[in-house]
Order: structure tokens, then sequence, then C-alpha cells
């Protein structure tokens, strides 16, 4: 959120994985006790350092990665682990403890898990966030 740092995302419109990065920004702030005004404030900030959407995460890493633009990447975790081919089976976070506890070293540290539940399912993340006039909107359209 710091000015002039370059974000580079997928556009949740259009993006499932894109919808991830954008419920981890609003999850960020509103799963650790903020508030849907803290957490509509923080996304904004987020993507007003966005100056493209490319259309899914893959083409958002190769905007990244091959096309050497923007300062960050907000992506699957898995997608940089692949740029760095430090891949354990693709670089998904294992759901077995026993892989998890040899391979946990590799992967960052979370504070707070979350899932699309917590935010009442997809259906209603897709209304409330992504539909037409839903949070994505309005917060896109105060971003310009």
């Amino acid at each position: 959120m710091k000015p002039g740092v370059t974000v580079v995302t997928a556009n949740p419109k259009t993006s499932g994985g894109a919808r991830w990065n954008f419920l981890g920004l609003w999850g960020s702030i509103a799963q650790a006790g903020g508030t849907s005004q803290q957490a509509e404030a923080y996304v904004t900030s987020v993507y007003k350092n966005v100056d493209n959407l490319p259309k899914d995460v893959r083409e958002a890493s190769d905007v990244f990665l091959k096309r050497d633009h923007g300062d960050v990447l907000l992506n699957y975790e898995n997608e940089a682990i692949l740029a760095t081919k430090i891949s354990e089976r693709k670089g998904f976070r294992p759901t077995s403890p026993a892989v998890w506890a040899r391979v946990n070293d590799r992967f960052a540290p979370v504070k707070q898990f979350f899932s699309v539940k917590d935010f009442g399912g997809w259906a209603q993340v897709n209304k409330q966030f992504f539909g037409d006039d839903g949070i994505w909107d309005r917060l896109f359209a105060n971003s310009r």
C-alpha cells in the first residue's frame, strides 16, 4: 500500500485465483478483528497501486516474472514457488500432517488461516464482493 510500489495481481472479475487474493487482503483485516470499513480502506489502498489487471493468475505471474513489470506480485503461493523452482510437488501446501512436517520450512509462516466459509461461502462471496455493483466494483471505481 506504499505509494510508488506497483502491484501485479489478476482481475477478480475474471479469475478465481484473484478472488482468493482479494479475500486474502480483505480477511487479513476483517478476520483479525478489523471492521468492514477498515478492510475496504486497506483493499482500496492496495488496488490503487495496481496499474493493470491480467485476466488470470498465470498471466499475472508472466507479467511480473517474464515482462519484469511491477514491484510486488499478489498471487497464489505455489505460483511464486514454481517461479523459483523450489517446488514441493507444484508448490501447494500439503494437508497431510506427516508431509507438512517434512516440508513446512519451505513455506512462509501464516498467522491466521481462514476459508471462504468464513465469508459465508462462494454464493455469498460472489454476490457481495464480485457481483454487479458489489464491493469489488465499488473499490475498483474508487481506486481509479
